[in-house]
């Protein structure tokens, strides 16, 4: 078994995130499983929170908020301007 962190940072091998309709994962599988490459399912898109796997679980507009200002956050927190 993989841990989390380690599926989510680890700079082993390298990793695609992809994101398809429900109804298109059944196909999607069948052709992943044909590929022989390794896949594992994150997760699910959808509802209010960001949630991997139970790992990590954060509001969306948080997250979004904290995107939109992380430029002049980091410009301020080094001295520059924004």
């Amino acid at each position: 078994p993989t841990r989390a962190d380690a599926l989510l940072f680890g700079e082993g091998r390298p990793c695609v995130v992809v994101s398809v309709e429900p109804a298109d994962w059944p196909r999607m599988e069948k052709l992943l499983d044909a590929s022989g490459l390794p896949f594992f399912q994150l997760g699910e898109v959808g509802g209010e929170h960001l949630d991997i796997a139970g790992y990590l679980k954060r509001p969306i507009g948080t997250l979004r908020q904290r995107w939109r200002t992380a430029l002049a956050r980091a410009l301020t927190a080094s001295g520059g301007s924004a």
